[in-house]
């Protein structure tokens, strides 16, 4: 008796064990075609600065190649929605010491053969705090940058921000 409980216990184990760690499925984006985005801000370029740091980004994974819309799988489009810049602090003699640039995108993938929406995101964003020259002063430091600098620093992280979160959409499906 015991020992066909013994053996009952074990082909269960052996028979349960196998479905339970049966591994996911690899995400079967391998070719992407990147259409170029929009810009619908009134930021000149923005969307040119966030290409190129998409292909950078989709370029240094080894599972999605770039390639030619008649080779694709894939169509990645977007369009950039936003872009803003808010102060978040004030120094005492009521100047702005810091800023949040945020930049806003809609992107979506899209399946070739039969133009199905595989994942759209109405709202996928990119941000930055930076400091003000001003802020800096203010704060005992000596900055060697100017404000149109330091924006620009802050504008190309948020960008890097946003392209890193799109790429990592594309390479897992959306999840």
């Amino acid at each position: 008796m015991r020992k066909g409980i013994l053996c009952v216990g074990i082909l269960a184990l052996l028979l349960g064990g196998g479905c339970a760690s049966t591994p996911k499925k690899p995400h079967a984006v391998k070719k992407v075609f990147v259409v170029p985005f929009a810009n619908h801000t009134v930021r000149y370029d923005i969307n040119t600065a966030l290409m190129e740091q998409l292909n950078l980004n989709l370029m240094k994974t080894a599972r999605v190649t770039m390639v030619n819309e008649n080779e694709a799988g894939y169509r990645l489009e977007g369009d950039v929605t936003l872009y803003e810049i808010k102060p978040l602090a004030y120094t005492p003699s009521n100047q702005v010491e810091s800023y949040e640039l945020d930049v806003w995108a809609k992107v979506k993938l899209v399946r070739t053969v039969d133009g199905s929406v595989v994942w759209e995101d109405d709202a996928m964003m990119g941000n930055d705090v930076y400091r003000t020259v001003e802020g800096m002063t203010a704060a005992g430091q000596t900055p060697d940058k100017t404000n149109a600098q330091l924006e620009d620093d802050s504008r190309l992280d948020a960008l890097q921000y946003l392209a890193q979160d799109i790429a990592k959409k594309v390479v897992t499906g959306g999840e």
